[in-house]
């Protein structure tokens, strides 16, 4: 994974790496919300998140990517 957060290229990290569990802060699960969907979006291996969520997103954000 890269030192630093880009929002754009976290999902094309996340399966590159194999990633299966992750930590998210509000903004940034915001910000990977508002890129635009694409059919890869639940191609991933991730099974657990640890996250502050956004009220107003998170059920959205959890059909969008999949995950538990």
């Amino acid at each position: 994974m890269s030192w630093h957060f880009n929002a754009s290229k976290f999902w094309d990290e996340i399966r590159a790496n194999k990633v299966t569990a992750y930590d998210f802060m509000g903004a940034t699960l915001a910000l990977t919300y508002k890129q635009k969907p694409n059919a890869f979006d639940r191609g991933h291996r991730v099974r657990f998140v640890w996250e502050i969520p956004i009220s107003n997103i998170a059920e959205d954000y959890e059909k969008r990517f999949g995950r538990p």
